[in-house]
Protein backbone atom coordinates (compact mmCIF):
# COMPACT_ATOMS: atom_id res chain seq x y z
CA UNK A 1 0.00 0.00 0.00
CA UNK A 2 2.98 2.31 0.46
CA UNK A 3 3.59 1.99 -3.29
CA UNK A 4 0.13 2.87 -4.63
CA UNK A 5 1.48 6.17 -5.98
CA UNK A 6 5.04 5.06 -6.72
CA UNK A 7 6.36 5.22 -10.29
CA UNK A 8 5.85 1.96 -12.15
CA UNK A 9 2.89 0.91 -9.99
CA UNK A 10 -0.84 1.43 -10.06
CA UNK A 11 -3.10 1.85 -7.05
CA UNK A 12 -5.33 -0.97 -8.29
CA UNK A 13 -2.39 -3.31 -8.76
CA UNK A 14 -0.93 -2.62 -5.34
CA UNK A 15 -4.34 -2.97 -3.69
CA UNK A 16 -4.75 -6.36 -5.38
CA UNK A 17 -1.38 -7.50 -4.04
CA UNK A 18 -2.19 -6.20 -0.58
CA UNK A 19 -5.55 -7.97 -0.40
CA UNK A 20 -3.94 -11.23 -1.50
CA UNK A 21 -1.27 -10.89 1.18
CA UNK A 22 -3.79 -10.00 3.88
CA UNK A 23 -5.78 -13.14 3.13
CA UNK A 24 -2.84 -14.99 4.67
CA UNK A 25 -2.29 -12.50 7.48
CA UNK A 26 -3.54 -11.91 11.01
CA UNK A 27 -7.02 -13.18 11.85
CA UNK A 28 -7.64 -11.71 15.33
CA UNK A 29 -6.31 -9.23 17.88
CA UNK A 30 -4.51 -12.16 19.49
CA UNK A 31 -2.16 -12.19 16.49
CA UNK A 32 -0.80 -8.68 17.16
CA UNK A 33 2.97 -8.41 16.96
CA UNK A 34 3.88 -6.61 20.17
CA UNK A 35 6.48 -6.45 22.91
CA UNK A 36 5.29 -7.31 26.40
CA UNK A 37 6.90 -5.67 29.44
CA UNK A 38 6.72 -6.95 33.03
CA UNK A 39 6.79 -3.40 34.38
CA UNK A 40 9.47 -3.98 37.00
CA UNK A 41 12.27 -1.43 37.44
CA UNK A 42 14.33 -1.35 34.26
CA UNK A 43 11.71 -3.43 32.40
CA UNK A 44 9.02 -0.84 31.76
CA UNK A 45 7.22 -0.14 28.52
CA UNK A 46 9.26 2.64 26.83
CA UNK A 47 6.15 4.82 26.48
CA UNK A 48 5.78 4.75 30.27
CA UNK A 49 9.22 6.32 30.70
CA UNK A 50 8.60 8.74 27.82
CA UNK A 51 5.36 10.16 29.23
CA UNK A 52 5.99 10.09 32.97
CA UNK A 53 3.80 12.71 34.72
CA UNK A 54 5.68 15.98 34.66
CA UNK A 55 8.01 14.84 31.88
CA UNK A 56 8.70 16.97 28.82
CA UNK A 57 6.35 15.03 26.53
CA UNK A 58 2.57 15.47 26.64
CA UNK A 59 -0.28 14.81 24.22
CA UNK A 60 -1.33 17.30 21.56
CA UNK A 61 -4.66 19.07 21.44
CA UNK A 62 -5.14 17.72 17.90
CA UNK A 63 -5.47 14.19 19.25
CA UNK A 64 -7.29 14.93 22.50
CA UNK A 65 -9.82 17.37 21.03
CA UNK A 66 -10.50 15.07 18.08
CA UNK A 67 -11.51 12.27 20.44
CA UNK A 68 -13.54 14.66 22.62
CA UNK A 69 -15.33 16.32 19.71
CA UNK A 70 -16.40 12.97 18.29
CA UNK A 71 -17.56 11.62 21.67
CA UNK A 72 -15.21 8.73 20.96
CA UNK A 73 -15.65 6.05 23.65
CA UNK A 74 -11.94 5.26 23.34
CA UNK A 75 -10.98 8.63 24.87
CA UNK A 76 -10.60 7.45 28.51
CA UNK A 77 -8.79 4.31 27.38
CA UNK A 78 -6.25 6.13 25.21
CA UNK A 79 -5.86 9.38 27.15
CA UNK A 80 -5.31 9.97 30.86
CA UNK A 81 -6.85 13.06 32.47
CA UNK A 82 -4.29 15.74 33.32
CA UNK A 83 -2.82 15.08 36.75
CA UNK A 84 -3.37 18.65 37.96
CA UNK A 85 -6.91 19.22 36.72
CA UNK A 86 -8.56 15.87 36.02
CA UNK A 87 -9.50 17.14 32.56
CA UNK A 88 -8.65 15.75 29.14
CA UNK A 89 -6.38 18.48 27.85
CA UNK A 90 -3.85 18.47 25.03
CA UNK A 91 -1.37 21.22 24.23
CA UNK A 92 -1.50 23.14 20.94
CA UNK A 93 1.55 22.25 18.86
CA UNK A 94 3.89 25.24 18.60
CA UNK A 95 2.13 27.19 21.34
CA UNK A 96 4.36 28.88 23.90
CA UNK A 97 4.41 26.86 27.08
CA UNK A 98 2.22 28.20 29.87
CA UNK A 99 1.61 26.57 33.22
CA UNK A 100 2.59 23.14 34.46
CA UNK A 101 3.20 20.01 32.39
CA UNK A 102 0.76 18.30 34.71
CA UNK A 103 -1.99 20.51 33.28
CA UNK A 104 -1.87 18.29 30.17
CA UNK A 105 -2.82 14.71 29.39
CA UNK A 106 -0.50 11.80 28.72
CA UNK A 107 -1.36 8.29 27.44
CA UNK A 108 -3.47 6.19 29.78
CA UNK A 109 -2.35 2.83 31.07
CA UNK A 110 -3.53 0.77 28.07
CA UNK A 111 -0.63 2.23 26.10
CA UNK A 112 1.42 4.10 28.67
CA UNK A 113 1.50 1.88 31.75
CA UNK A 114 4.76 0.38 33.02
CA UNK A 115 3.57 -3.11 32.06
CA UNK A 116 1.63 -2.14 28.92
CA UNK A 117 2.23 -3.91 25.62
CA UNK A 118 4.06 -1.99 22.89
CA UNK A 119 2.16 -2.65 19.64
CA UNK A 120 4.11 -2.76 16.37
CA UNK A 121 2.06 -4.59 13.71
CA UNK A 122 -1.57 -5.30 14.51
CA UNK A 123 -4.77 -6.92 13.33
CA UNK A 124 -6.71 -3.66 13.46
CA UNK A 125 -4.09 -2.05 11.21
CA UNK A 126 -4.59 -4.91 8.75
CA UNK A 127 -8.36 -4.34 8.90
CA UNK A 128 -7.97 -0.68 7.94
CA UNK A 129 -5.55 -1.57 5.15
CA UNK A 130 -8.17 -3.99 3.84
CA UNK A 131 -10.78 -1.23 3.88
CA UNK A 132 -8.47 1.14 2.02
CA UNK A 133 -7.47 -1.46 -0.57
CA UNK A 134 -11.13 -2.36 -1.13
CA UNK A 135 -11.97 1.32 -1.55
CA UNK A 136 -9.37 1.57 -4.30
CA UNK A 137 -10.58 -1.51 -6.13
CA UNK A 138 -14.32 -1.52 -5.54
CA UNK A 139 -15.45 1.84 -4.19
CA UNK A 140 -16.92 3.31 -1.03
CA UNK A 141 -19.96 1.04 -0.71
CA UNK A 142 -17.81 -2.09 -0.79
CA UNK A 143 -15.35 -0.59 1.70
CA UNK A 144 -18.08 0.48 4.16
CA UNK A 145 -18.55 -2.81 6.07
CA UNK A 146 -14.78 -3.35 6.24
CA UNK A 147 -14.29 0.17 7.57
CA UNK A 148 -16.89 -0.37 10.30
CA UNK A 149 -15.43 -3.78 11.12
CA UNK A 150 -11.97 -2.24 11.49
CA UNK A 151 -13.28 0.29 14.00
CA UNK A 152 -15.02 -2.41 16.05
CA UNK A 153 -11.87 -4.57 15.99
CA UNK A 154 -9.95 -1.69 17.54
CA UNK A 155 -12.74 -0.99 20.04
CA UNK A 156 -12.65 -4.62 21.16
CA UNK A 157 -8.87 -4.53 21.50
CA UNK A 158 -9.21 -1.55 23.84
CA UNK A 159 -11.74 -3.42 25.98
CA UNK A 160 -14.96 -1.88 24.66
CA UNK A 161 -18.01 -3.92 23.67
CA UNK A 162 -18.31 -3.69 19.85
CA UNK A 163 -22.07 -4.30 20.15
CA UNK A 164 -22.52 -1.89 23.04
CA UNK A 165 -24.53 1.33 22.92
CA UNK A 166 -21.48 3.61 23.01
CA UNK A 167 -19.81 1.95 20.05
CA UNK A 168 -23.05 1.67 18.08
CA UNK A 169 -23.78 5.37 18.61
CA UNK A 170 -20.24 6.29 17.61
CA UNK A 171 -20.43 4.34 14.36
CA UNK A 172 -23.75 5.96 13.50
CA UNK A 173 -22.40 9.44 14.22
CA UNK A 174 -19.37 8.90 12.00
CA UNK A 175 -21.68 8.27 9.05
CA UNK A 176 -21.34 6.24 5.89
CA UNK A 177 -18.51 6.26 3.38
CA UNK A 178 -19.02 8.21 0.18
CA UNK A 179 -16.86 8.92 -2.83
CA UNK A 180 -15.90 12.25 -1.26
CA UNK A 181 -15.18 11.23 2.34
CA UNK A 182 -14.17 7.57 2.26
CA UNK A 183 -10.39 7.88 2.28
CA UNK A 184 -10.47 10.64 4.90
CA UNK A 185 -12.69 8.65 7.29
CA UNK A 186 -10.69 5.45 6.87
CA UNK A 187 -7.40 7.22 7.55
CA UNK A 188 -8.78 9.21 10.49
CA UNK A 189 -9.97 6.03 12.17
CA UNK A 190 -6.77 4.20 11.30
CA UNK A 191 -4.80 7.02 12.91
CA UNK A 192 -6.72 6.56 16.16
CA UNK A 193 -6.23 2.79 16.06
CA UNK A 194 -2.50 3.27 15.36
CA UNK A 195 -1.95 5.57 18.34
CA UNK A 196 1.81 6.00 19.00
CA UNK A 197 2.66 4.09 15.82
CA UNK A 198 5.01 5.76 13.34
CA UNK A 199 2.94 4.33 10.48
CA UNK A 200 0.62 7.30 11.02
CA UNK A 201 3.36 9.57 9.68
CA UNK A 202 3.70 7.41 6.56
CA UNK A 203 -0.07 7.37 6.06
CA UNK A 204 -0.31 11.15 6.34
CA UNK A 205 2.49 11.65 3.80
CA UNK A 206 0.83 9.41 1.21
CA UNK A 207 -2.83 10.40 1.74
CA UNK A 208 -2.90 13.85 3.39
CA UNK A 209 -5.17 12.50 6.15
CA UNK A 210 -5.87 13.17 8.93
CA UNK A 211 -6.10 16.84 8.01
CA UNK A 212 -3.72 19.00 10.00
CA UNK A 213 -4.17 22.66 10.91
CA UNK A 214 -1.56 25.21 11.91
Amino acid sequence: MHLTKAPGNTADGQATLALAAMANGFSSNDDDFKFAYPGSAGNENPWYNTFLPGSTLILSSHLVNELKDRNDPRLPVIVAPAAATGLYTGKDIGEDFVGSLEDYSIPNTFYGGANSDNFLVTYDELAFLKAEATLIKSGAAAAEPLYQEAITINMAKLGLDPAGAEVTAYLAARGSLTVDNALQLIMEEKSTANFLNMENWVDWRRTGFPLLTK
